[in-house]
């Protein structure tokens, strides 16, 4: 049997190429997977995404490049102009949003299998081995968002010494709903970047990296839809939208999000343990009374997407810090009086570059620990 581009470093744990065939897979694993590509190749392509992403891939080059999200967003945000129509009922625009998902969701996952056929199969080259690893590390890639990250913090130090008035700007997503004002707030952006930098943790190299190991691209590219869909109801992906045309798309991604929003939440409290300054302790309390929303702090009707606020809390009570939930086009959670803050009510709001760098040491950290949970998990198939 041909053995794909990458898998000679996956000799790295034990492993001969010539058992490239005969990996032994788990029951369980073989039963729910989807694509006929083996467990152990999947993960490492996101062993070898992640590592790449991080000693090569620097925010500027990532940028230039046009992701999946920036596609799906594109189409999406096109189609919405013309289907999500306030004159229209809210049935009207609840069924136009579902038809939407019906008809582009399946397509999606034609398009993803397709990729797993040609750039994952036996006899790929190198060429399509290196389309597959650059798709890999748009999706799982965490490095830009510390970058970006990093650019705010020292805008923040030249702000708090008031060396210069014009600090560098950092751009952020074309999706990030921020009024021009606040971007040129590096404080109120520091604080929505260090929010964006969990999530992009906890949805896009957790979530991602689970889906991509059950079914390839196939998983990966349909829920990447979804997750756009509801970028363009509330820009910072936060809050829930207001539109019923974008519940649907609300409903999927929160049910398959979950997962990878508790793991990702579990990573970031055990890197908690290795930072000074943090309190991993505090972060659990206040990620066990999120989960079970008894609390006034965590009353059901949080402005937050509930798979959203439970990583926000742990980096929101383990830095001490307060996470605003910013409200963008087609989310008026404010108006209707619904808690719009994650943290203590003594925590800082107001960012120090201390405080986003921490952020930093968190997010990588937790990055570091689910890398070799990975490589673990790739071991253990492989071992005879």
């Amino acid at each position: 049997m041909a053995v794909p581009w990458f898998f000679p470093m996956l000799s790295l744990a034990g492993a001969s190429p010539d058992l490239a065939g005969d990996v032994p897979v788990t029951f369980l694993a073989t039963s729910l997977t989807v694509s006929e590509t083996p467990l152990s190749i999947r993960l490492g392509l996101i062993v070898l995404a992640v590592l790449v992403d991080a000693l090569l891939c620097n925010r500027k080059l990532v940028n230039r490049i046009t992701s999946p999200d920036s596609l799906f967003y594109g189409a999406l945000h096109w189609l919405s102009g013309r289907l999500n129509r306030a004159e229209r009922s809210p049935v009207t625009r609840f069924v136009r949003g579902l038809l939407l998902l019906v008809i582009f969701i399946p397509a999606a996952y034609w398009v993803g299998s397709l990729l797993d056929e040609v750039l994952l199969g036996p006899t790929v080259g190198l060429a399509g081995g290196a389309l597959a690893l650059m798709i890999a590390i748009l999706c799982f890639g965490q490095r830009a968002s510390w970058d970006l990250a990093n650019d705010i913090a020292q805008a923040v130090n030249m702000t708090n010494n008031r060396a210069q008035t014009a600090y560098p700007r950092p751009d952020l997503p074309q999706n990030g709903g921020i009024a021009d004002a606040q971007r040129r707030d590096p404080f109120h952006t520091g604080r929505l970047t260090v929010e964006r930098m969990a999530l992009r943790f906890s949805d896009g190299l957790i979530t991602n990296a689970l889906l991509f190991a059950l079914g390839g691209f196939a998983l990966l590219l349909a829920y990447r839809l979804a997750a756009m869909q509801v970028a363009i109801a509330v820009p910072t992906g936060l809050a829930r939208p207001d539109s019923p045309y974008f519940m649907p798309a609300v409903i999927l991604q929160e049910s398959i999000g979950m997962i990878g929003s508790l793991v990702g939440s579990a990573f970031l409290i055990l890197a908690l343990l290795f930072i000074p300054g943090t309190s991993a302790a505090r972060a659990v309390r206040a990620f066990g009374t999120a989960v079970t929303a008894r609390t006034s702090g965590y009353r059901p009707d949080h402005a937050c997407l509930y798979s959203r606020r439970l990583p926000l809390t742990v980096m929101a009570y383990g830095l001490g810090l307060s996470f605003q939930i910013a409200t963008g086009a087609g989310s008026d959670s404010a108006a209707k009086g619904l808690d719009n803050w994650i943290g203590d009510e003594t925590a800082r709001a107001r960012l120090t570059a201390a405080d986003i760098r921490r952020a930093i040491a968190v997010a990588f950290t937790a990055n570091l620990l689910a890398l070799l949970a990975l490589v673990a998990a790739m071991a253990a198939l492989l071992t005879p």
